[in-house]
């Protein structure tokens, strides 16, 4: 009997069509493969920005809302137990090798549970009251403009805290908000690709006639979503 671990995966998967028709999606899906290219939210940038992480001052750190790296999305999960996140994200989807996609930079998210105890008190809370501490002190330096802390300031948010997420550990597995469930994994920036760096396409099989005529020139795995 095989000793290998069933539950994360050798490809790490990207979705296309969360909140979308499934004629949207097929098509976004369709222009990523021929593009070749996997770009970040809002996807309509002009030129090539840098990404950067954006922070909402505003926002708890806990939310998820204070630091908005820009990223392309990929999930750790066996094709085989895909079921509950294309119920999330969509039927429409293509993968990528582990190690392809880690020479790109990828890495996974640090989950953080919201009601873990750092002490007496909740880790979510705990988080916020430090992290407004510590952006005040970054504000304070970075009004200093003393390149080396504004080096570090960069190399925290978006090298370390870009990569946290929390999740509320009450809600069940297949609730849109138990993140936890997802075993995210993140590339800061797009994604370029060749189409033979794709290791598996995900489609309903109502859509596989049209994709062949669509990318002719795609011979990995297809993989029907129903």
């Amino acid at each position: 009997m095989s000793d290998l671990q069933r539950y994360v995966s050798e490809e790490l998967t990207h979705f296309t069509g969360r909140d979308k028709p499934d004629e949207d999606s097929y098509g976004l899906l369709v222009k990523i493969i021929k593009e070749e290219l996997l770009t970040y939210p809002p996807h309509d940038k002009s030129g090539n920005l840098p990404p950067i992480s954006i922070i909402n001052g505003e926002a708890n750190f806990s939310s998820n809302k204070m630091i908005n790296p820009d990223c392309v999305c990929f999930c750790d999960i066996p094709v085989n137990d895909l079921r509950i996140h294309m119920k999330k994200y969509g039927k429409f989807g293509l993968s990528f090798s582990k190690n392809f996609l880690i020479s790109h930079g990828a890495n996974p998210v640090f989950y953080n549970a919201l009601n873990s105890l750092c002490g007496s008190i909740e880790r979510g809370r705990y988080f916020n009251g430090q992290m407004s501490k510590f952006n005040e002190l970054f504000n304070q330096w970075l009004r200093e403009k003393d390149q080396d802390k504004v080096s570090l300031y960069q190399f925290l948010y978006y090298d370390i805290l870009s990569f946290f997420q929390f999740f509320d550990d009450k809600k069940n597995e297949v609730d849109f908000e138990n993140y936890y469930m997802e075993r995210e994994w993140r590339v800061i920036g797009d994604l370029k690709f060749k189409i033979e760096d794709i290791q598996r396409v995900i489609i309903p099989k109502e859509f596989s006639g049209r994709f062949r005529e669509d990318v002719g020139n795609y011979y990995g795995q297809i993989t029907f979503a129903d």
